[in-house]
Protein backbone atom coordinates (compact mmCIF):
# COMPACT_ATOMS: atom_id res chain seq x y z
CA UNK A 1 0.00 0.00 0.00
CA UNK A 2 3.11 2.10 -0.79
CA UNK A 3 1.00 4.03 -3.63
CA UNK A 4 1.87 7.66 -4.24
CA UNK A 5 -1.94 8.35 -4.61
CA UNK A 6 -2.78 7.16 -1.21
CA UNK A 7 -0.30 9.46 0.39
CA UNK A 8 -1.82 12.47 -1.54
CA UNK A 9 -5.27 11.29 -0.57
CA UNK A 10 -4.31 10.90 3.31
CA UNK A 11 -2.30 14.80 2.92
CA UNK A 12 -5.29 16.26 1.21
CA UNK A 13 -7.66 14.62 3.98
CA UNK A 14 -5.68 15.87 6.76
CA UNK A 15 -4.95 19.61 5.21
CA UNK A 16 -9.17 19.91 4.76
CA UNK A 17 -9.60 18.68 8.40
CA UNK A 18 -7.04 20.89 9.36
CA UNK A 19 -8.52 24.15 7.33
CA UNK A 20 -12.13 23.41 8.67
CA UNK A 21 -11.44 23.45 11.94
CA UNK A 22 -8.84 26.33 11.84
CA UNK A 23 -11.28 28.35 9.72
CA UNK A 24 -14.29 27.29 12.18
CA UNK A 25 -12.23 28.64 15.29
CA UNK A 26 -11.52 31.90 13.39
CA UNK A 27 -15.14 32.25 12.62
CA UNK A 28 -16.73 31.57 15.84
CA UNK A 29 -14.26 33.99 17.67
CA UNK A 30 -15.19 36.84 14.93
CA UNK A 31 -18.80 36.30 15.42
CA UNK A 32 -22.08 35.24 17.57
CA UNK A 33 -22.95 31.69 17.06
CA UNK A 34 -26.19 32.87 18.28
CA UNK A 35 -26.97 35.13 15.73
CA UNK A 36 -29.11 34.34 13.02
CA UNK A 37 -28.15 36.62 10.31
CA UNK A 38 -24.00 37.69 10.17
CA UNK A 39 -23.66 41.31 8.89
CA UNK A 40 -20.15 42.59 7.96
CA UNK A 41 -19.13 45.96 7.34
CA UNK A 42 -16.94 46.78 4.71
CA UNK A 43 -15.39 50.58 4.62
CA UNK A 44 -15.29 52.23 1.15
CA UNK A 45 -14.06 55.52 2.74
CA UNK A 46 -14.12 56.76 6.04
CA UNK A 47 -17.39 58.36 6.04
CA UNK A 48 -19.56 56.03 4.17
CA UNK A 49 -19.76 52.16 4.90
CA UNK A 50 -21.84 49.27 3.22
CA UNK A 51 -23.43 46.86 5.42
CA UNK A 52 -23.64 43.02 3.42
CA UNK A 53 -26.01 40.78 5.05
CA UNK A 54 -25.94 36.64 4.14
CA UNK A 55 -28.21 34.29 6.00
CA UNK A 56 -26.30 31.76 7.91
CA UNK A 57 -26.02 27.83 6.67
CA UNK A 58 -25.59 25.01 9.10
CA UNK A 59 -22.96 22.57 9.27
CA UNK A 60 -24.48 20.36 10.61
CA UNK A 61 -27.42 20.33 8.38
CA UNK A 62 -24.53 20.25 5.17
CA UNK A 63 -22.54 17.28 6.34
CA UNK A 64 -26.31 15.30 7.52
CA UNK A 65 -27.36 15.82 3.72
CA UNK A 66 -23.68 14.99 2.67
CA UNK A 67 -23.47 11.91 3.99
CA UNK A 68 -26.98 10.59 2.88
CA UNK A 69 -26.26 11.78 -0.89
CA UNK A 70 -23.02 12.93 -1.50
CA UNK A 71 -23.26 16.83 -3.53
CA UNK A 72 -26.07 17.16 -1.31
CA UNK A 73 -24.79 19.19 1.24
CA UNK A 74 -22.57 21.49 -1.42
CA UNK A 75 -26.07 22.29 -3.08
CA UNK A 76 -27.26 23.10 0.80
CA UNK A 77 -24.11 25.62 0.86
CA UNK A 78 -24.29 26.52 -3.08
CA UNK A 79 -20.89 25.24 -3.91
CA UNK A 80 -22.22 23.61 -7.36
CA UNK A 81 -18.64 23.61 -8.60
CA UNK A 82 -17.17 20.86 -6.45
CA UNK A 83 -20.10 18.56 -7.30
CA UNK A 84 -18.38 17.41 -10.17
CA UNK A 85 -15.22 17.10 -8.52
CA UNK A 86 -17.20 14.67 -6.18
CA UNK A 87 -18.90 12.84 -7.97
CA UNK A 88 -16.39 12.58 -11.12
CA UNK A 89 -13.72 11.03 -8.10
CA UNK A 90 -16.21 8.99 -6.61
CA UNK A 91 -17.01 7.02 -9.98
CA UNK A 92 -13.39 6.31 -10.72
CA UNK A 93 -12.82 5.18 -7.92
CA UNK A 94 -15.35 3.18 -7.84
CA UNK A 95 -15.29 2.25 -10.98
CA UNK A 96 -11.38 1.06 -10.44
CA UNK A 97 -12.61 -1.22 -7.41
CA UNK A 98 -14.99 -2.88 -9.39
CA UNK A 99 -12.60 -3.93 -12.25
CA UNK A 100 -9.98 -4.78 -10.11
CA UNK A 101 -12.78 -6.93 -7.82
CA UNK A 102 -13.56 -8.80 -10.96
CA UNK A 103 -10.14 -9.70 -11.79
CA UNK A 104 -9.50 -10.77 -8.15
CA UNK A 105 -12.16 -13.14 -8.72
CA UNK A 106 -10.90 -14.37 -11.75
CA UNK A 107 -7.51 -15.47 -10.43
CA UNK A 108 -8.83 -16.50 -7.22
CA UNK A 109 -10.71 -19.22 -9.21
CA UNK A 110 -8.22 -20.12 -11.72
CA UNK A 111 -5.85 -20.57 -8.59
CA UNK A 112 -7.98 -22.25 -6.97
CA UNK A 113 -8.12 -24.64 -10.08
CA UNK A 114 -4.28 -24.96 -9.98
CA UNK A 115 -4.36 -26.26 -6.50
CA UNK A 116 -6.98 -28.90 -7.55
CA UNK A 117 -5.41 -29.96 -10.45
CA UNK A 118 -1.88 -30.14 -8.29
CA UNK A 119 -2.63 -33.57 -7.10
CA UNK A 120 0.83 -34.16 -5.63
CA UNK A 121 2.15 -30.76 -3.59
CA UNK A 122 -1.50 -28.90 -3.57
CA UNK A 123 0.18 -25.87 -3.52
CA UNK A 124 -1.20 -24.47 -6.97
CA UNK A 125 0.66 -21.91 -9.63
CA UNK A 126 2.93 -19.70 -7.48
CA UNK A 127 2.65 -16.74 -10.49
CA UNK A 128 -1.55 -17.18 -10.33
CA UNK A 129 -1.44 -16.57 -6.40
CA UNK A 130 0.72 -13.43 -6.27
CA UNK A 131 -1.66 -12.05 -9.04
CA UNK A 132 -4.36 -12.92 -6.98
CA UNK A 133 -2.60 -11.33 -4.07
CA UNK A 134 -2.10 -8.12 -6.04
CA UNK A 135 -5.41 -7.54 -7.34
CA UNK A 136 -6.49 -7.99 -3.70
CA UNK A 137 -4.28 -5.43 -2.52
CA UNK A 138 -5.00 -2.92 -5.68
CA UNK A 139 -9.14 -3.50 -4.48
CA UNK A 140 -8.51 -3.17 -0.81
CA UNK A 141 -6.72 0.83 -2.07
CA UNK A 142 -9.73 1.47 -3.85
CA UNK A 143 -11.79 0.91 -0.95
CA UNK A 144 -9.40 3.28 1.56
CA UNK A 145 -9.82 6.26 -1.45
CA UNK A 146 -13.74 5.57 -1.66
CA UNK A 147 -13.77 5.77 1.74
CA UNK A 148 -11.34 8.79 1.99
CA UNK A 149 -13.98 10.67 -0.86
CA UNK A 150 -17.01 10.05 0.95
CA UNK A 151 -15.22 11.96 4.48
CA UNK A 152 -13.59 14.73 1.95
CA UNK A 153 -17.45 15.12 0.16
CA UNK A 154 -18.99 15.05 3.93
CA UNK A 155 -15.66 17.99 5.70
CA UNK A 156 -16.43 20.05 2.52
CA UNK A 157 -20.16 20.22 2.87
CA UNK A 158 -19.48 20.90 6.40
CA UNK A 159 -16.65 23.87 5.50
CA UNK A 160 -18.58 25.72 2.17
CA UNK A 161 -22.43 25.81 5.49
CA UNK A 162 -19.87 27.11 7.90
CA UNK A 163 -18.33 29.67 6.10
CA UNK A 164 -21.08 30.89 3.62
CA UNK A 165 -22.20 33.96 5.89
CA UNK A 166 -18.00 34.98 5.62
CA UNK A 167 -17.59 37.98 3.75
CA UNK A 168 -15.15 37.66 0.80
CA UNK A 169 -15.76 40.79 -1.23
CA UNK A 170 -12.80 42.61 -3.16
CA UNK A 171 -13.42 45.99 -0.77
CA UNK A 172 -11.00 45.52 1.76
CA UNK A 173 -10.67 49.02 3.15
CA UNK A 174 -7.32 50.72 4.15
CA UNK A 175 -4.36 49.92 6.02
CA UNK A 176 -1.39 50.94 7.92
CA UNK A 177 1.74 49.24 9.30
CA UNK A 178 3.43 50.97 11.44
CA UNK A 179 6.90 50.62 13.09
CA UNK A 180 8.25 51.60 16.15
CA UNK A 181 11.97 51.64 16.01
CA UNK A 182 13.57 52.79 19.75
CA UNK A 183 16.39 54.97 19.61
CA UNK A 184 18.70 55.48 22.48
Amino acid sequence: MKSPQLYALILAVLTAAGTAFAQQRVLSSLVRPDAPIYASLRASAPEESTITIRTEKSGTLAMALSAVLPGAGQVYAERYYTIPIIWGAGGFFVSQWITANKRYKDYRDRYSASVLQDSVSRTGDKILKDIRDGYHDIRDEYAIYIALTYILNIVDAYVGASLYGFDVSDDLGSAAIRFRVPIR
